[in-house]
């Protein structure tokens, strides 16, 4: 669950079967009414995937969920795992479909930098991290890293480092 940055709008991920929904947010009620689902699912893709984690960049342009290949019996170097991208309306907060990029095996866990440059996606059965550049205009993510992370990356935060003001 994520709110928008700027609109009375928020999102879900549907975990079981993958998906994303978009809600207006009533602030002084706190109640939510849904406006659209989308999958976030390949439409060729097929097997038992989860929905886990939903960001939206801080300019409010994107949004991405991941998505996780949980079928038992295809092994882990053919999984289908992704990071779903939709595109954010500026003036209602609905969702277009941008792509697919893929990510390490069960990204259970991503985040967007506080800039809404980079993203970082971590998957838990393969103890490695993709770094992404976000395309500003487009949404697309270009992987342009990986880095070791050890046993099993749970979580994903991105932080700023504030630098020391000059003598």
């Amino acid at each position: 669950y994520v709110h928008h940055p700027v609109l009375d709008t928020a999102y879900t991920s549907g975990e079981f079967g993958g998906g994303i929904t978009a809600w207006k947010f009533d602030p002084d009620s706190g109640t939510l009414k849904r406006l659209e689902t989308l999958s976030t699912l390949q439409p060729d893709v097929s097997g038992e995937f989860y929905a886990a984690d939903i960001q939206v960049t801080p300019n409010g342009r994107f949004v991405y969920v991941s998505n996780r290949d949980q079928t038992a019996d295809r092994p882990a170097e053919s999984r289908q795992d992704t990071l779903a991208a939709f595109a954010l309306d500026s003036a209602t907060g609905l969702m277009t479909r941008i792509g697919w990029f893929p990510t390490p095996n069960q990204p259970n866990s991503f985040c967007v930098d506080q800039t809404g440059r980079y993203l970082y996606s971590a998957g838990t059965d393969t103890s490695i991290l993709f770094a992404y550049h976000i395309d500003q205009k487009t949404g697309h993510l270009d992987h342009f890293a990986t880095y070791e992370t050890g046993r099993v990356p749970v979580w994903v935060m991105c932080g700023s480092v504030d630098q020391p003001p000059a003598d």
